[in-house]
């Protein structure tokens, strides 16, 4: 038997970490809390932790030992280290929004080492490099520092010649450019001994967390759209050629000459956890609470005006964003449950939004191939596909981000001749599910509903919550 592949994906809130034959088996998948995204401090969070939950995660290893390690990551994130690879400050993650950006700026990682500079001098002056986060794991592996851009289309959205020149400062404060499935270099002798693996191995460069998604999913021909929810969510569709459009963000796609037109949930996936926190159901399994919502559905079809409705603070027009919300029409007899189905729906709703939004622009959706933890859950999955309009396609490894990793690995051997073939021979999904006709057509009055509803709110309470 050859030896497998271990794919590394540093999340937000978990690392996730699976152990794949060359066939695209799924023989151990892992995955190591990192941070409670209702409760965190992002503001303050010690890289040092995803050290100590790769370390946990190794030693949790029962299959065979791997001979190549890939990782990916969310992003943008950055991570300032000294000359030794310490980090002389927290993670500058993606989501805390410490950025000062300047005019014509394309670069989404130097808005943060511009605001870094400004407000912690004393860090900045013993920083001599800054590394993007899968990126400070490889270096701690291997003590190569690197910067892994899925493309030159894509490297003014990291950093090159003329972004580091808007933004003055100097190139060696930033590792060189590397490609996906590059192979950066080899577990070094301290690297093994640190995190329990053998030295020698193959580390193989990734790419960011939400393109590794659409290698998992097979989204990769043009019209394929690729729903990826975790601490946010963001509903990518495969294109030709660019597009822009307001609320929307167009990047090249992994593979050559395409691109991805995506719409981002920002705080979905913290909403739900959230809610956990404040009905105090934290230890409640996502199923049970799922099934407690779904009992309901007979009840809101039948008086549908008695239940309250879930609204964020920002105009749908301009995305909707959960970060500030608020109940409407909360009674006295509504309970957690109640609470519950007006969150989800909610979420639903925010996501069909996004959907047409994307279609307003001339994209076809058929069907949304769907990753993450949501994919998981059936119950949610049923909903969600008449509360959208659109059928889910459930893969079978749900974390789409690691298999993408063993796309990359088996494309850069030589398996196969690009990512697209080897995306399609390697993703397998279990079940398609369609929306169920008479709760499609009810959610879309209930959308139409909600839209306006939430324009009524906001003009009578004022349109500036800062």
């Amino acid at each position: 038997m050859t030896h497998p592949v271990l794919c590394v994906d540093v999340g937000t809130s978990s690392m996730k970490g699976g152990v794949f034959s060359e066939e695209g088996e799924a023989l151990q998948l892992l995955r190591i809390p990192l941070a409670d995204p209702g409760t965190e401090d992002f503001h303050r969070f010690d890289p040092k932790r995803w050290e100590e939950a790769f370390r946990i995660l190794v030693g949790r290893l029962h299959t065979s030992i791997p001979d190549r390690i890939i990782f990916s990551g969310q992003g943008p994130t950055l991570v300032p280290v000294d000359a030794e690879g310490k980090p002389t400050y927290f993670a500058l993650l993606w989501l805390d929004r410490r950025e000062t950006s300047i005019p014509e700026g394309r670069s989404l990682f130097l808005p943060k080492v511009r605001w870094f500079h400004k407000n912690e001098e004393d860090a900045f002056n013993r920083t001599t490099r800054f590394l993007s986060c899968p990126e400070y794991l490889i270096y701690q592996l291997t003590g190569e520092a690197v910067t892994v851009s899925p493309s030159e289309r894509f490297d003014p959205y990291y950093w090159d010649k003329d972004e580091l020149e808007k933004y003055e400062f100097p190139s060696d404060l930033f590792p060189p450019i590397s490609r996906p499935a590059t192979l950066i270099g080899r577990v070094t002798t301290e690297g093994a001994s640190r995190f329990g693996l053998r030295p020698n191995l193959k580390v193989y460069a990734g790419s960011p967390d939400y393109l590794m998604s659409l290698l998992g999913t097979a989204t990769t021909q043009v019209g394929r759209t690729c729903d990826r929810a975790g601490t946010s969510e963001g509903i990518n569709v495969c294109i030709s050629k660019p597009i822009q459009y307001p609320g929307l963000r167009c990047l090249p796609h992994i593979v050559p000459g395409l691109y991805t037109l995506a719409g981002m949930l920002a705080s979905s996936g913290r909403l739900f956890e959230w809610f956990r926190d404040l009905t105090n159901q934290k230890t409640l399994a996502y199923t049970q609470m799922m099934e407690s919502i779904q009992a309901l559905l007979p009840k809101v079809l039948k008086t549908p005006g008695r239940l309250p409705r879930f609204f964020p603070f920002t105009e749908p027009e301009n995305g909707w964003d959960f970060s500030r919300c608020i109940f409407v029409g909360l009674g006295t007899e509504h309970g957690k449950i109640e609470l519950g189905f007006a969150v989800v729906e909610a979420i639903g709703l925010a996501v069909r939004s996004t959907l047409e939004r994307l279609e307003r622009t001339g994209c076809s959706i058929d069907s949304l191939r769907v990753s993450g933890g949501q994919a998981n859950n059936r119950i949610w999955n049923r909903m969600k596909a008449s509360i959208v309009g659109k059928p889910l396609l459930i893969p079978t490894v749900k974390d789409a981000e690691l298999l993408g990793g063993l796309v990359i690995v088996r494309t850069a051997e030589g398996a196969y001749k690009d990512f697209n073939e080897a995306a399609n021979s390697l993703v397998r999904f279990d079940e398609l599910i369609e929306p169920e006709p008479h709760l499609e057509a009810f959610f879309r009055e209930r959308y139409e509903q909600y839209k306006e509803q939430c324009g009524r709110f906001m003009d009578a309470c004022g349109k500036n919550y800062s």
